[in-house]
């Protein structure tokens, strides 16, 4: 009942959620956030991971009325599936960590509305997404870096919207969907690059020379390590030139010369 109620007043497509590039524009069609309903297929009807599923298929329909592509909700209709939705989440509070991201999505997504503000948003749906992450639930944590991405398009800080590409690109490379995640590292270099951010741009390259190394390429990831290396020397960016160098020295260990990945300390004079 809840669902049905939930999905009738945003209608039923998802195939034009987005504009800001061609990886938008190809999200999946169909009903939006229903990965989060997979859970019904896996475990017990009555599990408290399938209830979790259905609260988070509900918050993040919520989320969606605040989409810069739709017409903006009537006061009415928000009022009710807010109180709809905090109804749900306040029945899931006894179940976890997982609960309480729901209901912080919630009460954030109330409260931009409230303040005209959708970056009091972006922190619940990124935390939600690093959450769904660390447990492993690549394709629940893409969903909710999408709608993060989606809500915030024009409305967010630089900052949160390279962050949230880049956090994209992780999490699906670590599904080895490698063309995807190198597409998500390249959207967020071309934001940094656009609001003058060399550090992100050099993080960004970081993330796919990443890809590369885990497609296997380890002549090309070497290669671009080292020109990232480079193009730290002499800069401030210390925690770049730290990710350059471990994945250098994995792929040196890799190919047998831990020697030269791990070199001895200098000695003292």
């Amino acid at each position: 009942m809840l669902v049905r109620m939930m999905v009738l007043p945003g209608g039923m497509s998802g195939a034009n959620r987005g504009h800001v590039s061609t990886e938008l524009q190809s999200r999946r069609a169909g009903l939006p956030h229903a990965v989060f309903l997979q859970r019904v297929a896996d475990e017990p009807a009555t599990s408290p991971d399938v209830r979790l599923g259905q609260g988070a298929f509900l918050t993040l329909r919520f989320v969606d009325l605040l989409a810069p592509d739709r017409e903006p909700p009537s006061p009415d209709v928000f009022r009710y599936q807010w109180a709809a939705t905090e109804r749900y989440c306040a029945e899931l509070a006894g179940e976890g960590t997982e609960a309480s991201h729901l209901s912080c999505i919630v009460r954030a997504a109330g409260e931009a509305h409230r303040e005209g503000n959708l970056q009091m948003l972006a922190p619940a749906l990124f935390a939600y997404a690093l959450y769904l992450e660390q447990e492993s639930h690549f394709d629940e944590a893409e969903d909710a870096l999408l709608t993060m991405i989606n809500i915030g398009i024009g409305r967010l800080p630089s900052s949160d919207a390279i962050s949230a590409w880049m956090r994209l690109g992780r999490v699906r490379r670590l599904q080895a969907a490698f063309d995807q995640a190198d597409a998500a590292y390249a959207e967020a270099g071309r934001i940094a690059a656009s609001v003058g951010d060399r550090q992100a741009i050099l993080t960004s390259e970081v993330g796919r020379a990443n890809v590369v190394y885990f497609r296997g390429n380890l002549a090309e990831a070497e290669r671009r390590w080292l020109s990232i290396l480079a193009d730290t020397e002499g800069t401030p960016y210390r925690g770049v030139t730290a990710q350059a160098e471990h994945g250098l020295g994995n792929l040196l260990n890799l190919r047998g010369e831990p020697q030269v990945g791990a070199p001895p300390p200098l000695e003292s004079v």
